[in-house]
């Protein structure tokens, strides 16, 4: 067997020095290669053929060399069975770390990697009282500290998977999905990625190896690190545990307004970004622009203050650093910019924002005086709206007076002259056509009327102005699609206002005060507890409306082509 693979190798590296004068990048690197020219051992071996400048150049007359004395001398062709045994599997722990490391400190560390590599693969005895797991994570945390041996433990799981000949049956298959946790968490560097890569898709595209399915998973995961960086945290116990047993998938609870529970597989390279675009689907949302519009919260029992998580954050990393510190939370689902149109189209959608925006509704912030009063319409709009919410709860009786408390908004005896009989006569007349909807239909009516109020989709905050004779009175503040409006906490009159484009904000952190200043060069000075939510929601805002033009922009462009 062995025989065969040293040839492999020198037809393996004819090929390569056919291929010398041509872009490297066109055709496929092995890790034999990298082992040549990046292992240790390889190197010591042959620096005496290496001239001092070590261009490409050398390095090819290097390999020239190598071939024609195994070529030439028969008792030579040990140098190929060296090189060969340095890429696969080893019954006995090595003696030395496989790549040129920095220190002393770093050898050791990487001979302790492959001792636990072994261990945990079944090939080495554990120390007493050691387990498998803690194998494990005695390699995640070199790793995380040391950085720079990140490759060297890549290498060595390359190697130990490679021609494995334990007598121990599962000692293969432990290896790869050691390699299936490792490529979630860290990256390669440059140097080694292309052979990592050409390593596993060569692996995951023979479907007669064993172990395919597995470099499938590792080719999956390496390309989700080296785009978002890998996982930042050593994983909880609970989790280790289940990616040791192959349970790479972790059903996880996620929770949206009205306390419903989603049930969503989250991988251990989930990111807050696949969460969302994966409850976006069963909203039927598809469109990356109004995905763009949901987010994660992690909300913190205790905590008055939170930020949807970042799109690049990994779920399970979140998770982990707040069960560490023993916090009890949840992760919430919800609708953050209200740019796009609501969609009456998917029940759970409708579920969704019904009951986020319902709350806001009651509290009366959807409703923007411009006068003394409410106008006709908007009363006539709230009477049905009070017997659309009352349909939507399931009621088949006309509403009582003491219901019909509960269907207006807190704030109405502040902004209409109407009497709370005549009220009553309203919503009782606008029963009668709506008693037979079911209470989803109700529910998607009240979306329907409500998205076309100005202050819909808003989110409001509680500020307070602060004025030049230091007087400081409470506001609220509103921030939706056409910009950002002030409001009077009681008659809810609009006393400033600024559309995105010319919206301008010097912020103090510390004093946690927000300076606003609109197109018209009016200023405003609030102070708040939300400032940092408040900003994030606004520079949201403003990503939506620039990706929506370019996308406006482009179509627009492709028409009149």
């Amino acid at each position: 067997m062995l025989s065969n693979v040293v040839t492999y190798a020198s037809d393996e590296m004819e090929g390569f020095l056919e291929r010398r004068d041509s872009n490297p990048e066109d055709h496929p690197q092995t890790f034999l290669q990298f082992a040549l020219f990046n292992f240790k051992r390889s190197l010591n071996v042959y620096e005496k053929l290496k001239n001092k400048q070590e261009t490409t150049r050398s390095t090819v007359k290097l390999v020239e060399t190598i071939r024609e004395r195994c070529r030439g001398r028969r008792s030579n062709q040990w140098t190929w069975k060296e090189l060969v045994d340095l890429v696969k599997y080893s019954e006995v722990p090595i003696e030395e770390s496989l790549l040129s490391l920095p220190s002393a400190e770093h050898n050791k560390m990487a001979l302790e990697c492959f001792k636990c590599i072994m261990r945990y693969m079944g090939d080495f005895p554990l120390k007493t009282n050691q387990t498998e797991i803690d194998c494990l994570y005695t390699i995640l945390s070199i790793s995380y500290r040391w950085s720079d041996l990140r490759d060297e433990v890549y290498c060595q799981l390359i190697k130990q998977t490679t021609n494995n000949k334990s007598p121990n049956k599962d000692s293969c298959l432990k290896g790869w999905r050691m390699m299936m946790l490792l490529t979630a968490f860290f990256p390669v560097s440059d140097i080694l990625k292309p052979y990592f890569m050409h390593h596993l898709e060569t692996v995951s595209n023979d479907e007669r190896r064993n172990f395919c399915e597995n470099a499938r998973i590792c080719l999956k995961n390496l390309h989700k690190t080296l785009k978002c960086g890998g996982r930042k945290n050593v994983p909880s116990l609970e989790e280790l545990i289940a990616l040791s047993n192959d349970k790479i998938i972790k059903q996880q609870v996620y929770y949206i307004a009205g306390g419903t529970k989603l049930i969503v597989d989250t991988w251990t390279t989930s990111t807050v970004h696949d969460i969302i675009r994966e409850i976006c689907y069963f909203l039927n949302v598809r469109r990356d622009l109004e995905m763009e519009e949901f987010g994660l919260y992690c909300i913190v029992e205790g905590d008055p203050y939170t930020l949807p998580l970042q799109s690049d954050e990994y779920v399970l990393d979140v998770m982990t650093e707040l069960t560490k510190n023993n916090y009890v939370f949840y992760l919430l689902f919800s609708r953050i910019v209200w740019y796009h149109p609501v969609r009456l189209d998917n029940h759970l959608y409708i579920e969704i924002i019904y009951n986020q925006m319902a709350p806001d509704y009651m509290d009366g912030l959807f409703l923007l005086s411009s006068g003394p009063q409410l106008g006709e319409q908007t009363e006539e709009e709230i009477a049905r709206i009070g017997a659309l919410l009352h349909c939507a709860s399931n009621f088949s009786e006309t509403p009582k007076n003491q219901d019909i408390l509960y269907l207006l908004p807190r704030t109405l005896p502040y902004l209409s002259i109407l009497s709370f009989e005549q009220w009553v006569s309203k919503v009782c007349q606008c029963w009668e056509e709506v008693k037979i909807l079911t209470s989803l239909e109700a529910k998607a009516q009240c979306l329907d009327i409500l998205q076309k109020w100005p202050l819909f989709g808003s989110s409001f905050f509680t500020v307070m102005l602060m004025k030049e004779n230091l007087e400081v009175i409470d506001h609220v503040l509103a921030i939706n699609k056409n910009g950002v409006l002030l409001l009077d906490i009681d008659s809810h009159e609009c006393i400033w206002e600024s559309n995105f484009t010319n919206l301008k904000n010097q912020n103090k952190k510390k004093e946690k005060i927000l300076t606003l200043i609109n197109e018209e060069k009016q200023s405003i000075e609030i102070k708040s507890e939300y400032v940092m939510e408040i900003l994030s929601l606004i520079q949201q805002y403003i990503d939506v409306q620039r990706s929506s033009s370019i996308v406006t922009t482009m179509c627009n462009f492709s028409i009149n082509s």
